[in-house]
């Protein structure tokens, strides 16, 4: 057996358990914007579940408590945060699981992972997550719980860029996972894009897809991952969050801060650039930038080559923003997935005609007709924002 079937096999009967396909991207959006990094798609890591504990609801609406776990091909990781339970982060790689661990008594709520001489705890864990670690850890040797990168789509003499391929398996009823590779293999197909520059364009496809269906993915070291050229993320950045204050040069890369705290209206204007102006008028900027009695002061965006990082302050130091406003940080990950998914369109359909700045700010009305000329009408309200 591989990992993939022991979790099809032993994460069943809880309902605090769902395997993929059955778990709403949005949940994987928010654990991962809770727990400050996501799924490795760029080196094929692969999702398999989301467990997702059973909290009191007035409690977790309150206090904003959480106990989620991603599970992955290659690893579990996740955030709790309970009554009893301080912020907990916890990863457990499977290639260091070194035992089977114990089973937890009746009412027990958290079962002891062992990885070498050190012992990984998850709270509130559903006693399926025991067999599934037991499991992995009798059943599979180490070389067996870890892989290499994803395959590359594959090509053949009706689609040789790959493009159909990647959209068969890795598209789902969003249109931004599909409808560009759509567009990619028609344009290529009717002569319009020379065949390595339409091949160059399928993996960061597949990366778009996968991020809009399982969380935006992040590296091992904890950079979050763009799609963007870096010419183009500062400018969209500045897109969603407005002007910064003056931006900075860093080792590798700028550091753009953005003002939030109330008084001067910037709290108004970034909250309502990340959720909407009709969302803000029922949430209210305290939705996004007031977690815990942490009211967010500055956000600070910190670009690398194809990364980013994500920090916040009430005033003080600097925290990551997720570990007190992971709303924040997702909001800004649905804002740069809109942008991410018709920069590339655009590229699919237009090829070089257009520069960065005017893949940034293609108008629906200029982008929409050339779909349809391709591939036939499709909506492209995913790659927009809400009116």
């Amino acid at each position: 057996m591989n990992v993939q079937q022991l979790a099809r096999t032993y994460l069943n009967g809880s309902t605090a358990i769902r395997q993929v396909p059955n778990v709403p991207a949005g949940e994987f959006h928010e654990a991962v914007a809770r727990y400050g990094g996501g799924v490795d798609h760029v080196a094929g890591e692969v999702p398999l579940a989301l467990v997702k504990a059973k909290l009191d609801a007035q409690a977790a609406r309150a206090r904003d408590y959480s106990a989620m776990y991603v599970v992955t091909d290659r690893r579990l990781f996740g955030r709790v945060e309970a009554s009893n339970i301080p912020r907990h982060l916890v990863e457990v790689p499977y290639a260091y699981v070194s035992g089977v661990p114990a089973k937890p008594g009746a009412l027990a709520q958290s079962i002891l992972v062992p990885l070498g001489p050190q012992q990984r705890k998850l709270y509130l864990a559903p006693k399926q997550l025991q067999a599934y670690f037991a499991a992995v850890a009798t059943t599979l040797a180490p070389a067996q719980r870890t892989f290499g990168p994803r395959p590359a789509p594959l090509r053949t003499p009706q689609d040789p860029i790959g493009a159909w391929t990647a959209a068969q398996a890795v598209g789902t009823a969003d249109p931004r996972t599909w409808v560009p590779l759509r567009v990619l293999f028609e344009a290529h197909r009717r002569g319009e894009l020379d065949t390595d520059a339409a091949a160059a364009l399928v993996p960061p496809l597949i990366q778009l897809a996968c991020g809009v269906t399982y969380g935006r993915d992040s590296t091992p070291p904890g950079g979050w991952r763009t799609t963007l050229p870096r010419a183009a993320l500062g400018p969209a950045l500045h897109a969603i969050l407005g002007a910064p204050l003056p931006v900075l040069p860093a080792e590798d890369g700028e550091i753009h801060d953005f003002a939030v705290g109330a008084g001067s209206g910037a709290g108004t204007a970034v909250a309502s650039t990340l959720v909407g102006v009709a969302a803000l008028a029922t949430l209210g900027v305290g939705w996004i930038t007031t977690s815990h009695g942490h009211r967010l002061a500055t956000l600070r965006v910190h670009t690398n080559q194809d990364t980013f990082h994500l920090f916040g302050t009430s005033g003080a130091g600097w925290d990551p923003l997720s570990l007190h406003w992971w709303r924040a940080v997702d909001a800004i990950h649905q804002a740069l997935f809109r942008l991410e998914a018709r920069y590339l369109l655009g590229q699919a359909a237009f090829g070089a005609q257009l520069s960065a700045r005017e893949l940034l700010t293609l108008p629906r009305e200029h982008l929409e007709p050339r779909v349809a000329q391709l591939i036939g009408p499709t909506s492209l309200d995913g790659f927009y924002p809400k009116a």
